[in-house]
């Protein structure tokens, strides 16, 4: 009988505190004023900032798409590291069950030339594979779809120009 009692006292002081609170919190929040809105309101928030627009989207096509792998794509400004090491601006990003990507790069500027090469790593090996003669063993591309049969294509032949929209390049691996 005494837990009985005793429970039946702890409810009903929890519920008098619950509705104590509930009072309370309600006077606070008739204090709180919301600001009207009319004609001549000025808005409160400022509004969102605009979405960065990509400088140069690389439209990259003929993906094999069974063979896996990754996609490599390098962006050179500079003669002299063209096809180094040393680019201008890298990603890379695993094959998907697309033949089809598209790969956005930001911050290039207008009037800019950089030369691209994209190139479907087969093995994640993270160089191009050639075979005994030299030649590539994986699919690859240069700008403008600047490919040779016998000769490396020249740093001039793979330059686009960044225009002061948004420049799409396409180019199928092969």
């Amino acid at each position: 009988m005494n837990f009985f009692k005793s429970y039946v006292l702890g409810s009903t002081l929890i519920a008098f505190i619950s509705l104590f609170s509930i009072i309370l919190l309600s006077s606070e929040i008739k204090k709180v004023k919301i600001p009207s809105v009319s004609a001549k309101s000025k808005p409160i928030a400022k509004p969102a900032l605009k979405t960065p627009v990509p400088s140069l989207i690389v439209k990259i096509t003929n993906i094999k798409p069974k063979k896996g792998g990754s996609i490599r794509v390098a962006l050179w400004n500079k003669k002299e590291n063209f096809t180094t090491g040393n680019t201008y601006r890298y990603t890379v990003f695993d094959v998907t069950n697309k033949k089809t990507a598209d790969v956005s790069f930001y911050g290039l500027i207008p009037g800019e030339k950089v030369s691209i090469f994209i190139h479907q790593d087969l093995n994640k090996n993270e160089k191009l594979d050639r075979n005994i003669l030299g030649m590539p063993k994986e699919p690859y591309q240069f700008g403008n779809n600047s490919r040779h049969a016998l000769r490396k294509a020249k740093y001039k032949e793979t330059l686009v120009e960044i225009g002061t929209k948004t420049t799409v390049h396409q180019l199928k691996l092969q």
